[in-house]
């Protein structure tokens, strides 16, 4: 007679779990405890000596900076994020446009952030663009942002 019950009864108890996980949202299976973030003095990446060419949509060159060193500092272990920034010894920055000659930047340091949309330029920053005579730019300041 106890054999009669326990087939039904453990049918009834997998389709009750059956319906308990799959009314369940996705978030509750998911480990979303948020890393802790790291210690801003730490890089999570040192590059020496580095060139980075950026491009346009379109194909077309649009920078290349140069530093003797970058420190990258990722705020969260898990993704990238708008938070992440690096510092930058003695940038070397040129800037292209198809249309005009090309502006060229340097400066003791640079700090990148918002996923490389913003570089500020920080102590003895010199901005140029070169030219003939007529046609060439120099400007010379201790701070500035290029975005």
């Amino acid at each position: 007679m106890n054999r009669n019950w326990l087939g039904p009864a453990s049918l009834f108890a997998l389709i009750t779990a059956f319906l308990l996980l799959w009314e369940s949202p996705p978030e509750s299976f998911l480990n979303n405890q948020d890393s802790e973030p790291l210690s801003p003095s730490y890089p999570t990446n040192i590059m020496t000596n580095s060139t980075t060419r950026n491009y346009r949509e379109d194909g077309s060159l649009s920078s290349i900076i140069t530093t003797s060193e970058a420190r990258y500092f990722q705020k969260s272990t898990k993704r990238k994020g708008r938070k992440d920034y690096a510092d930058i010894e003695t940038p070397v920055i040129a800037l292209y446009d198809a249309k005009q000659p090309s502006w060229n930047a340097t400066a003791d340091s640079a700090k990148v952030t918002y996923l490389g949309q913003r570089i500020a330029l920080q102590d003895n920053v010199r901005l140029w663009r070169p030219g003939n005579r007529e046609q060439s730019s120099e400007l010379t300041t201790t701070y500035m942002v290029v975005e």
